[in-house]
């Protein structure tokens, strides 16, 4: 039996070698960016709360209204922005919907790695109300940063890029 477990865990490490995989991705969900020509838009008077993460990454929740049932009804998105002199980069996540969310944060475990911890309170569960959820944003920023490079470029004419990325939500913390 444990030579078995010994040839999965090779067999892992092959495939962190061979695709390029983040050892934080390991059993993660992959969220990808809103496109531009998204249908869903939000009313400003809806955003009742705007966590400033870091200079770059902001946390907004919107109410999206009464339920008639017991359903949660807070929508919560994250956003990249990198503002320029000519035009801006962004891309915009749905992270779901929520009770309530109680506060966000961006965590440092390994250099280079980005990652936005978020405590939500789920009216469901009464053994564990508060629920902590983590998304890896390391290859997000990347690609806004990439596409942020080429600002400067005299065909861009100063519009603002959507960019198509993805963040990654990790498993669950208690």
């Amino acid at each position: 039996m444990t030579m078995m477990k010994k040839g999965l865990g090779a067999i892992r490490m092959a495939c962190f070698c061979i695709f390029g995989l983040l050892p934080t991705q390991l059993g993660a969900s992959e969220i990808p960016s809103e496109p531009d020509e998204s249908k869903r838009s939000w009313n400003m008077a809806q955003l009742t709360k705007c966590f400033w993460v870091s200079n770059e990454l902001k946390l907004m929740v919107f109410d999206g209204g009464g339920a008639t049932d017991f359903s949660p009804t807070k929508n919560v998105f994250l956003s990249l922005h990198r503002v320029g002199e000519v035009g801006s980069t962004y891309a915009n996540f749905d992270l779901g919907t929520y009770f309530t969310v109680v506060s966000a944060e961006t965590l440092t475990s390994d250099p280079g790695t980005v990652v936005v911890r978020l405590i939500v309170e789920d009216l469901l569960d009464a053994t564990t109300p508060f629920k902590t959820h983590r998304f890896d944003l390391t290859q997000a920023l990347k690609d806004v940063e990439k596409a942020h490079a080429w600002e400067s470029d005299p065909n861009r004419n100063g519009d603002s890029v959507n960019v198509k990325t993805a963040i990654f939500r990790l498993e669950e913390e208690d």
